[in-house]
């Protein structure tokens, strides 16, 4: 037997091999589907008869408020089952029933009498039922009325009405202050968040003061450098040594969100007035501020606005054998200042649900490689290391926060928050074809060419 013959005999038994155990992991395939199927259709049945005891629980609870008709809590069990029902017109009813008949000090049917409403969207109807009740040193009742202003809070803001979200977020804040509540420094982060978001909506009305007031109160809440930032701007013309005092603590505490032409330019401003008014020596001053403004910003600081972020293209791959994934992103960056940027570091944290699960610093710029006014650098492509998949199989979400720096040691600044996300798998009308193809090209994928 030659050579040739050899291979070509042992090449065959190798493909008879193959194809039985590619039979046999389709047949395995096969069987977890079908156990799939049934699991889904079993789940279907919990479902209906979940339902039939929640009409069981309605049916039981309707007779026995005809037993008991001065007992509140027949009639507020019946409004949590008719709202789970979705028979919200029930519920409601049930709901106004109990409140006629609770006694005084039981306010539990008042605060799921509010939630009903602000499910509905009767926001008035919500705050007027809380409002009914008269204030009383009992620390639930506090709670409640904390819970369902901030929520207030919270529909007003979604519905872009931040003047009327403040107002009813500073009397959550009431309540829960009066409690001692762990939920305050939520509401003092939604009441600063809907200032300034007013805040904005008062520049774009040309309302200047009014802006200037709703930043104040969100700096009185969270001391952060933006809100500092967006003062400053607001104040150059009407208040320079205020907005000066602003620009001042914001390059100390974050000078990336910084636009050093529009600082540079209000400090020339600054020295041509103190200049002439006589005062030479704060002129020089504010001349030695430009000067090495101007220097620290060559040598360490990228604005917001100097980089433009594109990107090319994100995605989540699964590997079904492994069962593990990567997640990969392709991106552009460009240098929309002008100035050339002879130096730029990218670090990019891939995260997953906040747990950091891999972080590249990688230099894009240096030197020898300009980045010049209007000029893109070359595709960067970064990816993560494989990860473990989701128990249940749903698809993955992986954030990508992506940081530019012009030293390794200098100031970061956030270019951009993108969110990866895994895409849904095709669904077939020939399941199990298609299941069994999508399974031979996976193992097909893995065999060396010279096997076909």
């Amino acid at each position: 037997m030659t050579r040739e013959n050899i291979f070509a005999y042992l090449k065959t038994i190798f493909l008879t091999l193959l194809t039985a155990l590619v039979l046999v992991i389709v047949l395995l395939a096969l069987i977890r589907y079908q156990v799939y199927e049934e699991g889904n259709a079993k789940a279907q049945q919990d479902d209906t008869i979940d339902y039939q005891l929640i009409g069981v629980l309605i049916d039981k609870n309707r007779y026995l408020e005809t037993q008991y008709p001065k007992d509140y809590k027949f009639n507020f069990r019946l409004g949590v089952l008719y709202e789970i029902e979705g028979d919200f017109k029930s519920a409601g009813a049930e709901y106004k029933l109990a409140i006629e008949k609770v006694p005084f000090g039981e306010y539990r049917p008042y605060y799921r009498y509010a939630l009903f409403f602000l499910r509905m969207n009767m926001l008035d109807d919500a705050e007027n039922l809380m409002d009914s009740i008269d204030d009383q040193p009992d620390k639930l009742l506090i709670e409640y009325k904390g819970e369902i202003f901030n929520k207030l809070g919270d529909k007003y803001y979604n519905l872009g009405d931040y003047e009327t979200a403040g107002l009813k977020y500073q009397k959550a804040l009431l309540y829960f202050n009066a409690i001692k509540s762990d939920k305050i420094k939520l509401v003092k982060n939604n009441l600063a968040s809907a200032y300034v978001y007013l805040a904005d909506q008062k520049v774009n009305e040309m309302q200047i003061n009014d802006a200037i007031s709703s930043l104040q109160m969100a700096l009185g809440i969270v001391d952060a450098p933006i809100l500092k930032y967006k003062l400053a701007l607001l104040l150059m013309s009407s208040n320079p040594n205020s907005a000066y005092q602003y620009f001042q603590q914001v390059y100390k505490e974050e000078p990336g969100i910084i636009n050093y032409g529009t600082y540079t330019a209000f400090l020339f401003t600054l020295a041509n007035d103190a200049q002439a008014k006589g005062d030479f020596t704060q002129a020089q001053l504010y001349q030695y501020q430009i000067r090495t403004l101007k220097e620290y910003n060559r040598e360490n600081i990228l604005s917001v606005d100097d980089l433009q972020f594109k990107l090319v293209e994100a995605k989540i791959e699964m590997n079904h054998w492994t069962k593990k994934y990567d997640s990969q992103i392709e991106l552009i960056v460009k240098n929309v200042s002008k100035r050339d940027i002879d130096s730029l570091y990218l670090e990019v944290i891939f995260k997953n649900k906040n747990i950091v699960i891999d972080d590249h610093f990688k230099q894009i710029v240096d030197s020898k490689s300009v980045l010049k006014p209007n000029a893109e650098s070359p595709l960067i492509i970064l990816k993560t290391e494989k990860i473990e998949a989701n128990e249940d199989r749903t698809p993955k979400t992986i954030t990508a926060e992506i940081y530019a720096l012009k030293a390794q040691d200098s100031y970061k600044i956030l270019l951009q928050s993108i969110e990866i996300k895994q895409a849904p798998k095709k669904k077939y009308t020939n399941k199990y074809a298609k299941l069994i193809m999508e399974i031979i090209d996976k193992i097909t994928a893995k065999l060396p060419a010279w096997l076909f």
